[in-house]
């Protein structure tokens, strides 16, 4: 007699349908391994008509059928989920009288597994195949004798196929929710091009209105000069001269505007701002000047028809220069060492753009260097008392140079010219920092301190706020175009974190071409270029730190920093031993045949 310990005592409520709440009668099992009656799930899954899946009342799963649920198909579909084996044995086994007469509450365990397995006809064969026609489960000699010219499938291919099939409907969903969010992001990028459209097409009636404005000042300015006839030979001279003067900065300034109007057709709107100030308010300023200066001789009463010709010949000159020339962009190099004061081991750290010149920061000898990028020589040489760490951009043609000390650090803010450096103020602030950068709209120091953190500080060097930074060695900070984000590099590390203003989200970026990068750079529409000294490359990364691409690859040897002009147009790298400057045209950069694989943390 079997031991209590081999009996299974049958709880007759796990036997009852959760819809009827009565035994089962022919129980069908779910995919989620609960199980219904088979009239009770006929009526669930007409409830669902129109649909292609229901909801089991048990677990309150989604249950996927193989098609879309019609009246005239449910008693297909019902067909499709297995009957529940198991539990139609137990409710056999539970219904055989025990020897007193009674149900058994009580099964023996081994003769219940054993009779879950065993043919109800050929008591010593495993049941192993499941017969389509009758639906019911049976041996190999059942499939010989009884259902010979039944479509019988074996059951490990049923449950296959079940698996496949629950995959399939998944994956269906999985695609029609895909289709959607790619309909929805089409929708977005069409809607943003249509408004890029109507910016540039608001900008160029703008620039045509202005240049309008500028010829219409020309042809006053000639008109009034010819009522002036009688004017001194002398006097008319000295005259033409102070004009031919101020009309030789107005070319200039247009030859400056040239670049400022090629950059606005690539980057649509940005530069906009730009071209309105220097091509319309300057020219109109001097034009003005002029005019004034011709209005106050009218005691002079001589004819000027001969100089009328230099007048025409000045507007017609102009009118040329406001045209854009489309010439072919170029790259160079440019020997810093060809200055006396410098030598073939000097090393160049940093350089940045101030207007159409580069000033670069150099060791040994400590100094820094002002270049002429169109004539490829050093103008002037500024000694400095240590290493110029970082240099950054202030204001009115200012720039701000970090000299980091072991307890205090002293901030030079120098005035470039077109022909030297020259000292403006000395700011001595009470702590180590490695970089600094200047907001003019706010007027206030950003650094980076050794303690590991950004330092707000006022123009006279008085503390205000900080942001703390994740633990880390940090070396060099540049800020975005707009101040609402910094970008803090990590020499020793490789890394790049961006933080924003308020300190509140950090974002970490990592590339394998980022081995040893120096200080970056920031272009105008908010993306970052970091030289990578050990790669002999250039990194551009996206404000956000999500996407990066790796340029100039042994097109530079050790590139120690980056820097772009007023335009965006043009970049300068300073390479680490070779004391070369290198400046590409930003259509001639050459990117990576690599994959771009970036990480974020």
């Amino acid at each position: 007699m079997a031991s209590n310990t081999d009996k299974v005592r049958v709880n007759k409520e796990y036997l009852k349908c959760s819809i009827h709440w009565d035994t089962f009668d022919k129980p069908r099992l779910l995919p989620c391994n609960h199980s219904l009656c088979h009239d009770c799930l006929s009526n669930l899954i007409k409830t669902c008509e129109g649909s292609s899946k229901f909801r089991c009342p048990v677990c309150k799963r989604d249950v996927h059928t193989r098609e879309k649920i019609l009246t005239s198909n449910v008693a297909q579909l019902v067909e499709t989920f297995p009957i529940n084996l198991a539990l139609l044995r137990i409710l056999e086994c539970s219904e055989q009288p025990d020897n007193r007469g009674g149900n058994k509450a009580e099964l023996d365990r081994k003769h219940f597994l054993e009779s879950l397995l065993k043919c109800k006809v050929h008591k010593t064969k495993l049941i192993d195949h499941l017969c389509e026609t009758h639906n019911e489960v049976c041996c190999d000699e059942c499939v010989l004798d009884d259902h010979k010219n039944c479509p019988c499938q074996h059951l490990s291919d049923i449950v296959n196929e079940r698996q496949n099939t629950e995959d399939l409907l998944q994956l269906k969903d999985c695609i029609n929710t895909t289709n959607s969010k790619i309909d929805k992001l089409v929708g977005f990028h069409q809607k943003r091009s249509k408004e890029h459209e109507r910016l540039i097409q608001a900008a160029t009636f703008e620039l045509k209105r202005k240049r309008t404005r500028v010829e219409k000042s020309v042809t006053t300015l000639i008109g009034k000069v010819k009522t002036n006839s009688k004017l001194k030979g002398k006097e008319l001279a000295v005259i033409f001269a102070e004009k031919q003067k101020s009309y030789n900065g107005i070319m200039k300034q247009l030859n400056r505007c040239k670049e400022h109007l090629l950059i606005a057709k690539q980057s649509k709107h940005m530069l906009l701002n730009i071209l309105m100030k220097q091509c319309t308010a300057r020219i109109i300023q001097k034009l003005s000047k002029d005019i004034t200066l011709v209005e106050n001789n009218n005691s002079k009463r001589r004819m000027i028809r001969t100089k009328c010709l230099n007048i025409e010949t000045v507007k017609l000159s102009l009118k040329k220069q406001v045209i854009i020339s489309e010439s072919p962009p170029t790259n160079c190099t440019i020997n810093v060492d060809s200055h006396p004061m410098l030598q073939p081991t000097s090393r160049l750290r940093n350089c940045l753009w101030v207007s159409d010149k580069v000033i670069v920061g150099i060791e040994m000898p400590n100094c820094l260097a002002l270049i002429d990028v169109e004539k490829k020589i050093a103008l002037f040489i500024y000694p400095c008392s240590s290493e110029p760490y970082s240099l950054s951009e202030k204001e009115d043609a200012r720039v701000v140079v970090c000299f980091p000390g072991k307890d205090t650090s002293t901030l030079e803010t120098m005035e470039v010219t077109d022909s030297e450096i020259k000292l403006d103020k000395t700011l001595t602030i009470p702590f180590t920092a490695h970089a600094a950068c200047f907001n003019s709209d706010k007027r206030l120091y950003v650094c980076l301190s050794l303690s590991k953190n950004l330092a707000f500080l006022d123009e006279e060097g008085t503390f205000l706020s900080s942001i703390v930074l994740p633990p880390s060695t940090y070396d060099y900070l540049i800020p975005s175009v707009d101040f609402t984000m910094f970008y803090i590099v990590s020499s020793l590390n490789g890394v790049v974190t961006i933080v924003d203003v308020g300190g509140r989200n950090t974002t970490k970026y990592r590339h394998g071409d980022l081995k040893l990068p120096g200080f970056p750079a920031v272009d105008l529409e908010g993306n970052i270029y970091i030289p990578s000294c050990h790669g002999n490359c250039v990194h551009q990364v996206d404000r956000h730190g999500t996407k990066g691409r790796t340029l100039l690859i042994n097109e530079v040897m050790r590139p120690s920093c980056v820097s772009f002009n007023m335009t965006g147009i043009r970049m300068a790298v300073t390479e680490l031993y070779s004391c070369q400057l290198k400046v590409f045209h930003r259509s001639l950069l050459v990117q990576s045949n690599t994959s771009n694989i970036c990480a974020m943390m």
